[in-house]
């Protein structure tokens, strides 16, 4: 029997950056990231609400990183990645497990491709519900990260089913302008 290893969040230090670099490069495509420069940036200097954690396996190993915002109301997972030879072992359920009594009493919110999109889409989905996530029937464009990106259409979900009812553009304010700049001016 394959025994899961235990894994714990610390904060990302200097050390693991080049790892997490690496990973966040793989793991998502541009247009779900921002620059590597700016968020190397974002890690080494975490403005207020921003907190970069690394999991880390027993013995102190990289295994993968977790990005979150802080806000008053919910708790923003910007990004989620797991050293591919982990996937699939339920190291993202224990990292996501651990990340809610990080955060508690704050509900989890997070971005996911919409599942009609493809398998991948849908089994990351389905992921997160086994891990007490709802999928938000609100029609939802995530900002772009660089000047002249469209918006990219994703779904949003979130460990409070009652953010369904609630989503509006000022539920969603923190997110859109401290995540990707986006000013009061210009939010719908």
């Amino acid at each position: 029997n394959f025994l899961m290893p235990s894994f714990h969040l610390s904060p990302l230090t200097a050390a693991l950056l080049p790892q997490a670099v690496s990973l966040l490069e793989s793991a998502f495509p541009p247009a779900e990231r921002r620059d590597t420069e700016a968020w190397v940036r974002l890690c080494e200097q975490p403005r207020d609400g921003f907190a970069p954690f690394a999991v880390l396996d027993e013995a102190g190993t990289f295994a993968g990183f977790v990005t979150v915002w802080l806000f008053e109301r919910y708790a923003y997972v910007e990004h989620l990645a797991i050293l591919p030879s982990l996937r699939g072992r339920s190291a993202g359920s224990h990292v996501l497990e651990m990340l809610r009594r990080q955060v508690a009493p704050l509900p989890i919110l997070l971005e996911v491709e919409d599942p009609a999109d493809g398998e991948w889409e849908r089994r990351r989905v389905e992921f997160y519900r086994r891990n007490g996530f709802h999928l938000l029937s609100i029609p939802y464009l995530q900002p772009p990260y660089r000047k002249g990106d469209a918006p990219l259409p994703l779904c949003l979900m979130s460990t409070d089913a009652a953010f369904d009812a609630e989503t509006d553009a000022a539920f969603l304010r923190p997110l859109r302008r401290f995540v990707y700049g986006v000013e009061e001016e210009n939010l719908a």
